[in-house]
């Protein structure tokens, strides 16, 4: 198994916004590790919205971030009958949390809003497969 991780530094403008790009990755996104110091990091009304650059895929967003986090984002998953999101992304059933999102060859984008002034992190993205 290939896994490759590429990471985003976060610097805020005065404003509190960010703009940043990974390098690119080819896989599936198993894992975003936002790292943010003590001093001088994120404020605890962050919002944060990681998409894929060139098809606008949602990743993950995550309003009013207070300080370090790990998620593992997951896309919801349809009958293939009608496009009907099954059941266990409504919050019925436990085995299943979606299915992992696809990339090739795109940069994962990184916005940031009332991010604070200045701001400093770094969030890290691992990506199980293809290689880049």
């Amino acid at each position: 198994m290939n896994i490759k991780r590429t990471s985003i530094a976060i610097t805020t403008a005065a404003d509190g916004s960010f703009t940043g790009y990974s390098d690119f990755v080819t896989g599936l996104i198993h894992q975003i590790r936002l790292v943010v110091p003590g001093s001088g990091g994120l404020a605890s009304t962050t919002d944060l919205a990681f998409t894929l650059e060139t098809t606008g895929v949602a990743v993950l967003t995550k309003a009013d971030q207070n300080g370090s986090a790990t998620w593992c984002p997951r896309q919801p998953t349809h009958d293939e009958a009608d496009g009907t999101e099954l059941l266990h992304m409504q919050g019925v059933g436990t085995d299943h949390d979606g299915a992992p999102i696809a990339v090739h060859r795109e940069r994962i984008k990184l916005v940031i809003a009332q991010g604070g002034n200045p701001a400093t992190g770094t969030a890290y993205v691992w990506v199980v497969g293809g290689a880049d």
